[in-house]
């Protein structure tokens, strides 16, 4: 089972691995995940 974040906004769990999309920062080249809330 993935582990679970948290939604800063409303505490709601969601699953570590649903993120929406994948960035790759072109200053550090670091990634970075956006996830969307799925009560909003």
């Amino acid at each position: 089972m993935p582990p679970m974040l948290t939604c800063p906004i409303c505490g709601t769990g969601v699953k570590a691995d649903s993120f929406k999309e994948i960035y790759v920062s072109p200053y550090n080249k670091e990634e970075y995940k956006r996830y969307e809330c799925p009560k909003l």
